[in-house]
């Protein structure tokens, strides 16, 4: 069980070097962990499923990966007096980050729907007439009974 935990290990590691590698020898503008992300992801693709020890072996680090954010939350301390002079342009780009990811999310989902969206008109009619059984008009206004009502 631990050679099988250590090889886990070693395949991450060996990711994250070689992206590390990767991404210095061809000067690419992604850090190397993200390239490793990627070898990584190629890796699993390449062996269509998550080997179980894998799976086993990232679960506590994944659990408790918000413990890896304390580093960024220190070095945003040493870098207080820039932030707060370029406070607006940081909001600023988080802002337009939101909107841009917010109208790529909906072009993308209208592009992908299946069902179409009702047209303008019926979604601003106030009230439609409905037709009852015996075929006399009743407003929409009338209560319209909620789930079984049979006795």
């Amino acid at each position: 069980m631990l050679r099988q935990t250590l090889t886990a290990l070693l395949l991450l590691f060996a990711c994250q070097l070689g992206g590390d590698a990767i991404a210095g020898a061809l000067n690419l503008p992604v850090p190397g962990p993200v390239v490793g992300m990627l070898l990584l992801l190629i890796t699993l693709i390449a062996h269509k499923r998550t080997p179980q020890r894998l799976a086993q072996t990232t679960a506590p680090l994944l659990k408790h990966m918000s413990l890896l954010f304390i580093p960024a939350g220190t070095g945003m301390i040493l870098y207080v007096d820039l932030i707060a002079a370029e406070w607006p342009a940081i909001v600023g780009s988080i802002v337009i980050s939101i909107l841009v990811a917010l109208l790529t999310t909906a072009a993308i989902f209208r592009l992908f729907q299946t069902a179409p969206l009702p047209t303008e008109e019926i979604a601003t009619q106030p009230s439609t007439i409905i037709k009852s059984a015996d075929n006399s008009e009743a407003s929409s206004n009338q209560p319209i009974p909620q789930g079984d009502t049979h006795d």
